[in-house]
């Protein structure tokens, strides 16, 4: 058990060390949208080959902007919790790139048989990530870098558990 806490530290820390050189900022700030549900194309510009991290990075730009992260946060959780193969799958039941449980999906009414839709799954996971955030009431002068960390360790452990 001992082992699994400092493989979670260590994998913690290795995110928010490479979230803060790609000099990302941590803060959600909420983007107003006319219809939250729909995944309709980015309005920005095609990303430029430099800014390309995965096969989902269309995805994930426009769910991370439905709900004000920067997608490049979302592809670094992405690619830790899967290594951005889809068809990861855990012990615990957790699937697809974000690594969502049958009782996420559950929690947002999402079918369980659709799971490894990357679209669904990055949705649920941002959604998730969302949520834990908001869960927390940090004071002011908390620095960001531990706000994300609380906000990623209940992601990967559970709020629960924390």
């Amino acid at each position: 058990m001992k082992q699994n806490k400092t493989k979670f530290i260590l994998a913690l820390l290795a995110l928010v060390a490479a979230i803060t050189a790609l000099n990302v900022p941590l803060n959600r700030e909420p983007v107003p949208t006319t219809t939250r549900d729909s995944l309709a194309p980015l309005e920005n510009p095609a990303p430029r080959r430099e800014d390309v991290i995965s096969p989902y990075d269309s995805i994930i730009r426009r769910v991370a902007l439905r709900y004000g992260y920067d997608w490049r946060f979302i592809s670094a959780v992405a690619y830790t919790e899967s290594k951005f193969n889809n068809d990861a799958a855990s012990g615990a039941g957790a699937v697809g790139l974000m690594q969502i449980t049958p009782i996420v999906a559950e929690r947002y009414g999402a079918p369980l048989d659709s799971l490894a839709d990357p679209a669904l799954n990055i949705e649920l996971g941002v959604k998730l990530l969302a949520h834990y955030g908001d869960c927390f009431t940090f004071p002011a002068d908390i620095d960001p870098k531990d706000r994300i960390s609380i906000v990623l360790a209940s992601y990967n452990c559970g709020i629960g558990h924390l």
